[in-house]
């Protein structure tokens, strides 16, 4: 099925780290060899599944840290990967997008009318990974049950990093040695930080609040290095893995699926607090480069006659989190997938900017990479193990019963990122504040409008929550 990549086609405005690139923005991207089902993808579609990956990786999904339920912390590693939390693997919602190093190559592709030629848009792509996350520290998700826990106020080390995808080569160009370059960077999420979290809206009132449910999003924000081709920022570290006729990835996915995997070791220490993102760009080691956009790259749906790719290329494995529809937007949530498209126009929000996933539209399978972050913790506490020295130190919820105003002041050990919802015994959100990167505050919310009855108020930090009564009596 042949979809459109889009951007979303409104004017957006960027607050906060960028706010001096506040410019208004539309932008589309053509459809093409980008999101075509070749044959290649149409194999590999069949051998999708969990089952398949835990055979193939028994170590990813078997690794974890010494379990005891007498202690309150643990030490050890395991993997994240927002793609197997989401649980979209067996979809048929994911792409192996075309890409090349510098935006001018073309690719052949076929649609029901023929065969074209699009421009390759995508020059680089990554993820960040937000590993304190809530849904990364439920006891009764998958694997997760025993594993280090690492929370917002834990010092963690990304052991390695492993990218998936196609490497095809041209097999008469026996001699060439490409290059994956793989660039790690952190930062905390504040302003001036490698990594920022950055607060978009949209022009067009509602167009967020339909899409997304907010009108206002913050979403963790990479910038692009035009010469590297990478990640920008003082943290970077950049590591060149070098492909050729004997690296294809590690056997064990090569063999079962056909899907390449190219894995770097960082050992690199991450401070507390700090989200860490991967990027990844394909660098030709090929002297003779296609003339700028008029030469195929790779050929796609193959040509009879034509079956040999014209040059080399990585293609990133890529999905969607639902068919046909946007991504879900949690506040507070920083795990992103991050493309770098031809963007040339200086004046736009986007200029040298990763896309976050949010800034694809609905149908372009481009959401989220599948990347891989073996992640450790010398002193964690365990998934299933309430910490005592929790982030959230304090909570309080006055006067209660409550009659015109419920006030909740709260405590946390260090500063983070909270949101104070109050809910009816039900669960539906009455009314929710938030509080950006503080350690104390006070949310008040008006009561007396509300009926007699028994409210619940949640307030969540660093993926920690704590939930307390309040009775309203008029």
């Amino acid at each position: 099925m042949k979809k459109l990549l889009l951007f979303l086609s409104v004017s957006v405005m960027v607050t906060g780290a960028y706010a001096q690139k506040a410019a208004n923005t539309s932008i589309m991207v053509s459809s093409g060899a980008n999101l075509q089902e070749t044959a290649d993808h149409k194999s590999i579609q069949s051998n999708i599944s969990m089952e398949n990956l835990k055979k193939a990786m028994s170590w990813k999904y078997n690794n974890g840290a010494g379990r005891s339920a007498n202690k309150t912390t643990i030490s050890g590693s395991r993997v994240y990967n927002y793609v197997d939390y989401l649980d979209i693997l067996g979809t048929p919602s994911y792409s192996f997008p075309y890409m090349w190093q510098d935006g001018v190559g073309m690719a052949m592709y076929k649609p029901a009318t023929g065969y074209l030629y699009d421009t390759v848009n995508v020059m680089s792509y990554g993820s960040v990974l937000h590993p304190w996350f809530t849904g990364f520290n439920d006891q009764f998700a998958l694997d997760y049950a025993g594993k280090v826990a690492i929370q917002q106020y834990s010092p963690y080390t990304v052991d390695s990093v492993a990218f998936y995808g196609l490497y095809q080569r041209n097999s008469q160009k026996t001699g060439i040695t490409d290059t994956l370059r793989v660039s790690l960077i952190y930062g905390s999420g504040a302003t001036g930080e490698d990594i920022s979290v950055s607060r978009w809206y949209s022009l067009t009132p509602g167009v967020f609040q339909q899409n997304f449910g907010y009108d206002t999003l913050r979403v963790a924000t990479v910038m692009y290095d035009s010469v590297r081709r990478v990640a920008r920022g003082n943290t970077r570290v950049i590591k060149d893995i070098l492909l050729n006729n004997s690296n294809f990835g590690d056997t064990v996915v090569v063999g079962s699926l056909g899907i390449h995997r190219f894995a770097v070791h960082f050992g690199q220490a991450i401070p507390a607090g700090n989200l860490v993102g991967v990027t990844a760009t394909f660098i030709s080691g090929d002297p003779n480069k296609p003339a700028p956009y008029t030469d195929t790259v790779f050929r796609g749906d193959m040509v009879p006659g034509l079956e040999v790719a014209k040059y080399n290329i990585f293609r990133p494995w890529t999905f969607e989190e639902a068919d046909g529809q946007y991504p879900k937007y949690n506040v507070g949530n920083y795990n992103t997938g991050l493309g770098m498209l031809k963007i040339y126009d200086t004046s736009s929000s986007f200029y040298d900017t990763y896309l976050a996933a949010w800034f694809w539209a609905k149908e372009g399978g481009m959401e989220f990479s599948y990347v891989d972050w073996v992640v450790s913790c010398a002193n964690c506490p365990a998934v299933n193990v309430d910490n005592v020295s929790g982030l959230i130190s304090s909570v309080k919820v006055y006067p209660n019963p409550a009659v015109n105003e419920a006030r909740v002041p709260f405590a946390l050990g260090t500063a983070s990122d909270v949101n104070v919802t109050l809910t009816n015994v039900m669960g539906q959100v009455i009314s929710r504040q938030s509080f950006d990167n503080v350690t104390t505050g006070e949310a008040v919310f008006a009561t007396g409008q509300l009926a007699n009855g028994v409210y619940l108020v949640n307030v969540e930090a660093g993926g920690q929550n704590k939930i307390e009564r309040v009775t309203v009596a008029h």
